[in-house]
Parts: C-alpha cells; structure tokens; sequence
C-alpha cells in the first residue's frame, strides 16, 4: 500500500534497498535503521553519486514505546554558520561509504551545495556514512571544525521537530534540504518506505501544471 500510494505521484527510484522496502528492528540489513538505536539527524544516500530526492516513510506498526520522528532543517542550519564554516562546507569535498559484504558504495561531495546562482541546493550530511579523509593536517583540521560547528546547530533542539509517526500516515521528506533520525525505542516497529528522484517528481509536477491550465 505505501508503494501504491507513492506511485500515484511518480515512479520510484530503485536502489541497494529495492524498489520498497519494510524494515524492523531484526538485523536484516547491515545498517543502523535496521536496529532499535536512536538516529542523529542526517540525509540518506550521502555514498550515492546522485542522492535520492524524496524519501517516503510510512509507520505501518509499533508495539512499544520511543521511535520519535526527528526532522531537521538543513537549509536552516547552514544558514546559521559562520561565512568561514559556510565556505568550507561548501568547498571541502568528504567521502561517504556503504560496506557490506556483497556493495561497496562511495561518493565524494560536499556537506552544502548551491546552484549555478549561489542558492542552497543539497545538504548531504550523514556523521554514520562518513569514509577516512585522506587530507593534509591543516586541511582536515579547518574540515573538523567547520564539521563540529554544523553538527551543533543540527543537535539544537531549537531546530528540531520531534513528532510520533503512527501508523496510517504516510511522511515525504526532501532528502536534499531535510534531515531525519528517530529517538530510541522498546518493542516491535515495522517502518515502509522507498525513495523518488526529483527528476520524476518535477516531470508528474510540470504535467498536472499543464492539465491544470488546460482545465481553466
């Protein structure tokens, strides 16, 4: 059903996780939303060349307690940072990575991107993914705290959302401006999802545009 429901904006975008997925606390998966753990606020695909565009997060079931929602504004964040730390972030390119035994993803870029007119783009953060940088001292120790002067302004509760995602609705996020995470939890989760591109969210966007006009 979550899946349905996603297809009737556009097609979903395929990836290391399928086309849709379910996932619980079980393992399954080497990766940490397969666990019970809380979540720091973060972006996904941050070891993708091109990272998905909107993510779909659907709660289809919690028999516990916790598992909070947690979102964060990047573009709000980064707009809080020093013009130094704003720059650095903005040219210091920082690989991420996804191991496991049979995919090995990696993609460098930077933590803030603009568009060709100097405008915020992309925020592509994820502390868990980060690779080894392979810098000089200097150059790794202006990246570090340009890096701890960010994740501060993530981890102020004043630019944070936390709300319960019950079971029944269905939550899309920008990845490229909208960080999420989850506080800890007891109990049996189940979390659906999937991703879209952006290419394919503007194209269904731009032809209701047109059918809209041709109604009026």
């Amino acid at each position: 059903t979550t899946q349905k429901a996603s297809e009737r904006i556009c097609h979903l975008r395929n990836s290391i996780f399928g086309t849709s997925w379910e996932f619980t606390a079980d393992g399954a998966i080497e990766d940490l939303a397969y666990s019970n753990v809380a979540l720091d606020a973060h972006n996904d695909g941050t070891y993708c060349i091109d990272s998905p565009g909107i993510q779909v997060f659907h709660c289809t079931n919690h028999d516990g307690d916790g598992g909070e929602t947690l979102l964060v504004d990047g573009f709000n964040c980064a707009n809080q940072l020093s013009p130094e730390h704003y720059d650095i972030l903005k040219t210091f390119r920082s690989p991420g990575q996804y191991i496991s035994p049979t995919v090995h993803m990696r993609a460098d870029g930077t933590i803030i991107r603009e568009d060709s007119l100097g405008n915020l783009l992309q925020i592509r953060w994820n502390n868990e993914d980060r690779a080894p940088l392979m810098r000089s001292h200097e150059e790794s120790r202006k990246f570090y705290a340009a890096l701890k002067a960010f994740n501060t302004i993530v981890s102020d509760k004043k630019n944070q959302l936390w709300f319960k995602l019950n079971p029944g609705t269905i939550l899309y996020v920008d990845n490229w401006r909208v960080m999420h995470g989850r506080s800890a939890f007891t109990g049996s989760r189940s979390i659906a999802g999937s991703y879209m591109g952006f290419e394919d969210v503007y194209s269904r966007l731009r032809v209701l545009q047109e059918q809209f006009k041709r109604v009026l």
